[in-house]
């Protein structure tokens, strides 16, 4: 296994549509250093297209808190081929940052607030081939939708409505505490 290398906005690859995965099963090798990389920048989610993969394949490792209680206890979630193929009419604006904006990082740089649909349902392969229904509603969404753009080539800078909701991690912060 290897630690991979992030790829920052400005890179080709992340302005790509990426490849369909043909043969899942020969892919376990970058199933696993995606993992390997996740972890060791403690992340909770990460496509290939950001460590230089043009693949349709991203990485989930989150976890159920009070917070979010519709996510599932199993993790890491390898999400290969994804498809969203419906979503409810409800569109929720929140933050959202980015590992492959260097200055959008959630404990020191900036975050802007993105619209997302509230729920979303999706097929997906998993590391076997299995085709998987998925349905996720509110931060588990909104986790999928942030990854599935990655592979469309769209940032989360691209679906901003206004660029006035920048702001710094620590203006957010202080916004919470007023």
């Amino acid at each position: 296994m290897a630690i991979l290398t992030l790829r920052e906005i400005g890179d080709p690859i992340l302005r790509k549509r990426a490849n369909i995965i043909e043969d899942i099963k020969s892919h376990h090798n970058l199933y696993n250093d995606m993992i390997q990389t996740l972890e060791k920048v403690w992340w909770v989610w990460i496509a290939a297209p950001q460590i230089g993969e043009s693949l349709q394949v991203f990485i989930v490792r989150i976890q159920p808190t009070k917070s979010y209680p519709d996510l599932e206890n199993k993790w890491p979630q390898i999400i290969i081929n994804p498809t969203i193929t419906a979503h409810c009419d409800k569109i929720i604006e929140d933050r959202e940052w980015c590992l492959s904006v260097p200055w959008a990082t959630p404990a020191t740089g900036l975050k802007g607030k993105v619209p997302r649909y509230q729920q979303i349902q999706a097929t997906r392969y998993d590391e076997n081939g299995n085709q998987k229904e998925w349905k996720r509603e509110w931060f588990a969404a909104r986790v999928f939708q942030h990854e599935y753009d990655h592979l469309q080539w769209i940032f989360f800078l691209d679906r901003m409505i206004s660029m006035e909701t920048l702001c710094t991690s620590n203006r957010y912060q202080k916004s919470l505490n007023f």
